[in-house]
């Protein structure tokens, strides 16, 4: 019997009416010995010979089962060169898609699997059952070697996944993607997932069907690093040093992350492995959706089922409460983890937060130079994604209105700041300036919002660059109280109490001088841990006037004039209140502004009431207080009147 390439146009060209049967019965003989299909055989008879696929030999003696041909030249689809054979290997790897007992090796192996976990699916929907299952303990290894057989060539040509190809069909041709990704007739499923969610992103409907296939795709490239070829050419050497010996199931690709930051404690993934990294997170747009990531969604969703229940999936919405989560009992570790190793690469491209990108793309694109575009094939231009929230966060109180941002974008960034407040390694630039200031001064503050007070509590001793991006974003922290995860945590409920117009006014920085107001007040006192976290405050922004807004607006011009050697906050309110005096004394005119004279005499009672504000009286009486204070409260000057 000799079919030749009459079998593979029958298959091709009728899949339906009344011979349907009799050619399903043909396909299943001519799957199961590869010479039925001459075309296949002629094309492809060097690489069944190079790879020992099987024996291409047809006199009748040959007893040797063909059977295994295919799918051992599938198993080498990546090293076929010759664009015939790996075309026609494609070819009927695309037909064996729409019936599972096409791919007879898969059919044996699955068998006990497809009863265990697929038993009342209907055939047509097996291959999607299995593929649910790859990351599933109860699979089989064997059926889940198959598996990833047939999603390795899912990843080659996105045609292979009939499901995904019949859903998109409609919505590839109207967005031209098969055009502006590849000349080739092979297209990768990367390249198709990009090019829709681009679409998705920009505006353009896509329909709900094919949105359903992207994401079970796009969850499918996170369940194996083995299908991206990106990752397993750059990223052999850091899966052996830094991952070996773990299993499937994104957790590879997870440790990969875990050591995309900069850190002076561990290896880090070389930066071709780290770009291979960032590519699959954009592919898979893992930040819209946070059931695509396998190991996110295991390790958070107790989580979200207590703090996220009734928000539905998509478009950040989880991911966001996740992240407001960040630093409460509700938050386990496992989950904290994940999400921060996502949100690593979030961090570090503007267009991967759905609702920032919609917000803000407009003035992204105006003022911090950010792509028109969420992708673009054959874009060859900088990645500035990392600068673009800082850019955007400058614009954010700009004094001039065409400068500053509309209310929707001004909301999201704040959002995305405060999110991001809680880690240094959600901050690209400072991360990047303070890695070694955080090896030395901070090795292990390490929960939220710890890394960033260890560094201003060392700010003096910092890196110059360190040390200025630390005392931007401290000032950017006065302004905004929110920005504050440990001011957050252990003073919000009493925010909400004494100072919710502040909150809510023009300028939550009034916050910081609410809190103050009110520490030594009854309010406070049944709230040590609260008291504590401003006084801390306090002690930070004593080390440089910038970093309170009220003092640095109404005192900054006196200061650069008469205080130009003053350092540190305590220095210049020294020096202020030196001419203040001066002019009191000799009754001339006062040369320091009404407004700068009520802040000076704010801050010396600050000073009087908090015996660490205080400089020059802590170095000089730093032995009697140690001798006769030890156990006195420093702050409410008590102190001051226990050495008097």
């Amino acid at each position: 019997m000799h079919v030749g390439p009459q079998v593979s146009l029958c298959v091709d060209e009728f899949q339906s009416g009344h011979c349907k049967n009799l050619l399903q019965q043909t396909e299943w003989i001519a799957f199961s010995d590869f010479r039925f299909i001459t075309e296949f055989t002629d094309v492809c008879k060097t690489y069944v010979q190079k790879f020992t696929c099987g024996r291409v030999e047809t006199d009748k003696s040959t007893k040797f089962s063909q059977g295994k041909t295919l799918e051992c030249l599938q198993e080498h689809i990546d090293k076929i060169d010759d664009g015939e054979c790996r075309q026609e290997v494609l070819r009927l790897s695309k037909l064996q898609s729409d019936d599972i007992k096409l791919d007879r090796v898969l059919y044996v192996a699955c068998a006990n699997d497809r009863f265990r976990l697929c038993n009342f699916v209907p055939q047509g929907q097996i291959y999607k059952c299995l593929m649910d299952h790859t990351s599933d303990k109860l699979m089989s290894e064997k059926c889940r070697e198959q598996m990833l057989r047939r999603q390795v060539l899912i990843a080659t040509d996105y045609q292979v996944s009939k499901r995904l190809a019949r859903a998109c069909k409609d919505d590839i041709r109207n967005n031209r993607c098969k055009r502006l990704v590849s000349d080739d007739r092979e297209i990768r499923l990367a390249q198709i997932l990009v090019c829709l969610e681009n679409a998705v992103h920009n505006g353009t409907k896509v329909s709900g069907e094919c949105q359903a296939e992207m994401s079970e795709h796009r969850r499918m490239l996170l369940t194996d690093y083995r299908l991206s070829p990106e990752i397993v050419t750059r990223c052999s050497g850091d899966i052996v040093t830094y991952c070996k010996g773990l299993e499937t199931g994104g957790k590879t690709i997870h440790c990969l992350m875990d050591h995309a930051r900069e850190s002076r404690n561990k290896g880090r993934i070389s930066p071709s492995c780290l770009s291979a990294v960032e590519t699959l997170v954009k592919t898979t747009d893992v930040g819209e959706d946070w059931r695509v990531d396998p190991i996110l969604k295991e390790a958070c969703q107790a989580v979200v089922n207590q703090a996220c229940k009734g928000i539905r999936g998509g478009d950040a919405r989880v991911m966001s409460c996740l992240m407001d989560n960040l630093d409460t009992d509700i938050m386990t570790a496992p989950c904290e983890a994940a999400l921060i190793q996502i949100q690593y690469f979030i961090a570090r491209d503007f267009e991967l937060d759905p609702p920032l990108y919609r917000a803000c793309h407009d003035e992204a694109t105006r003022l911090c130079h950010a792509k028109k575009e969420w992708f673009k094939a054959k874009d060859f231009a900088p990645n500035n994604g990392p600068l673009v929230l800082p850019c955007l966060f400058r614009y954010l109180y700009h004094v001039e209105p065409r400068l500053k941002l509309s209310r929707q974008c001004g909301e999201q960034v704040r959002r995305v700041m405060r999110q991001r407040a809680e880690s240094v390694h959600l901050l690209p630039p400072v991360e990047q300036a303070c890695v070694d200031d955080l090896g030395l001064y901070c090795p292990d503050r390490t929960g939220p919002g710890q890394e960033m007070d260890c560094l201003q509590e060392h700010l003096s001793e910092l890196k110059p660059t360190c040390s200025a991006l630390v005392g931007n974003f401290t000032s950017a922290q006065v302004q905004d109280v929110r920005l504050n995860p440990l001011l957050m945590k252990y003073c919000g409920q009493v925010i909400q109490r004494v100072c919710s117009s502040e909150m809510h006014g023009s300028s939550s920085g009034d916050v910081i001088d609410c809190l103050i107001l009110h520490k030594n007040t009854p309010e406070l006192r049944n709230e040590p841990k609260c008291r504590t976290t401003i006084e801390h405050f306090q002690l930070i922004t004593a080390k440089d006037y910038h970093f309170t807004m009220a003092f640095k607006e109404a005192c900054k011009h006196s200061a650069m004039r008469f205080c130009p050697l003053a350092k540190t906050k305590a220095q210049v309110v020294e020096c202020l209140s030196t001419v203040i005096t001066n002019d009191t004394l000799t009754e001339a005119r006062f040369r320091i502004p009404r407004e700068c004279r009520q802040q000076v005499r704010s801050q010396l009672l600050q000073q009087r009431e908090n015996f660490e504000l205080d400089p020059v009286l802590k170095t000089s009486c730093a032995g009697d207080v140690s001798k006769y204070c030890a156990d006195v409260n420093r702050g409410e000057a008590q102190v001051r009147e226990a050495l008097h």
